[in-house]
């Protein structure tokens, strides 16, 4: 069942959904003004672009879900498809800042920069372009699953076995935002007015939290990367 509410004659469809859409991208870029005045190294540069990203998309849902009712419209297809390419630009932000913040060569993936650097590129093109011919949103799972195993491995790897604790906290973000995945899949929803959707949307808060503090921790923690790196 959809949901609706009227906000000053105006009626919006699944307004809890759009809230909690809104509140994580304030979030998000919330997190993305706070990292502008930080150093710039590529590391930061991109999951600085991560929660931009991130933020612009979730902006977009929002709309999407309090405007767009009908979901057989140009319109909604043309949201919907600006909603997810973002979507994807923050998962491969995120892979990218995982290889420049993280560069050590003991990390399997990281013997060749340039072939890393180069899967994400094809990866972030065949999703871009199988959700545009195809539009589907199997397609978009499976390029955020596949995207943030890869930043979970290595973030997990590099903080259990080398002792990086921000890429620990990182690791645990990427963790609680794979919770959305069971609660999607089993739409899991306390009632119409705070379904799946919007449980999926406070997990993702928290998730963007612990990613956040991890992130800062590691511009904070400099000198104890470049131990970590040199090991």
């Amino acid at each position: 069942m959809i949901t609706h509410a009227t906000f000053f004659g105006v009626q919006v469809a699944e307004p809890t959904t759009a809230f909690t859409d809104f509140i994580l991208a304030f979030l998000c870029i919330l997190f993305y003004l706070q990292f502008s005045a930080s150093k710039q190294d590529k590391g930061a540069f991109y999951w600085k672009l991560f929660f931009l990203f991130m933020g612009c998309s979730t902006f977009i849902g929002g709309i999407t879900h309090a405007v767009f009712e009908n979901h057989q419209t140009n319109s909604y297809l043309l949201f919907w498809i600006t909603m997810q390419i973002l979507s994807g630009l923050s998962v491969y932000a995120a892979q990218v800042a995982t290889i420049y913040s993280i560069p050590n060569s003991n990390i399997p993936i990281y013997r060749s920069e340039y072939k890393s650097l180069l899967f994400c590129r094809i990866q972030f093109l065949l999703f871009a372009i199988g959700t545009v011919i195809l539009q589907n949103f199997l397609i978009v799972v499976v390029n955020s699953t596949l995207g943030f195993l890869m930043v979970l491995y290595i973030h997990a790897l590099s903080g259990k076995k080398y002792g990086n604790r921000p890429a620990g906290w990182i690791a645990l973000g990427i963790t609680v935002s794979f919770l959305t995945a069971i609660i999607y899949t089993l739409k899991i929803s306390i009632n119409d007015w705070f379904n799946f959707k919007d449980i999926a949307h406070v997990i993702m808060m928290v998730s963007v939290c612990f990613i956040f503090y991890g992130v800062g921790l590691s511009m904070q923690e400099p000198e104890k990367e470049e131990t970590v790196n040199s090991n």
